[in-house]
């Protein structure tokens, strides 16, 4: 079953939010492709997120890799919410995502 809407939106928001994070802590965004990403529009990203999530590519690669590494992906949350409390940045998404207070 393909991601609604509202979860394609939301997961949008968090990349947005997450590069925030990122150039609050002083971590350069790179490559640049990633940079231009950190400035494009929300609404932007969610379309492209819906093109990638409807493609054979995320079908056959996402979905499987991100079955196969859950303490990775486990990991990254973790880390990722150690980073929201340290930035002091307004994350309403992530916060949501990662049912954070």
């Amino acid at each position: 079953m393909p991601p609604s809407d509202p979860d394609i939106k939301l997961a949008a928001a968090v990349i947005h939010e997450s590069y925030a994070v990122l150039k609050a802590l002083g971590h350069k965004i790179v490559p640049f492709s990633q940079r231009v990403a950190a400035v494009t529009p929300v609404f932007v990203l969610a379309f492209l997120f819906r093109l990638l999530l409807n493609s054979r590519f995320f079908e056959d690669g996402g979905i499987y890799h991100a079955q196969q590494a859950p303490d990775e992906l486990q990991a990254l949350a973790d880390d990722l919410r150690a980073a929201v409390i340290r930035s002091g940045v307004p994350t309403p998404a992530i916060r949501k995502v990662l049912e954070m207070k």
